[in-house]
């Protein structure tokens, strides 16, 4: 599994190049992140994805995510 923030490149370039399951995700801005108001997008939604962000990453710094 793949997760993307590369803009430009489409999944299906991913998907084909690595022949592995990709996702996008795009997170907001430094600023938003910084000040603890980030969000970010997954497409498609993929709950393996969805577990990791709230294991690893939403936990470790205190945000809440909303599915």
């Amino acid at each position: 599994m793949v997760i993307s923030c590369m803009a430009g490149v489409t999944l299906q370039v991913i998907r084909r190049i690595l022949g592995i399951k990709a996702v996008r995700m795009m997170p907001s801005g430094p600023s938003t992140i910084q000040e603890k108001r980030g969000i970010a997008a997954i497409y498609p939604n993929d709950e393996v994805v969805i577990r990791i962000f709230r294991a690893r990453i939403c936990r470790s710094i205190g945000f809440l995510m909303r599915t």
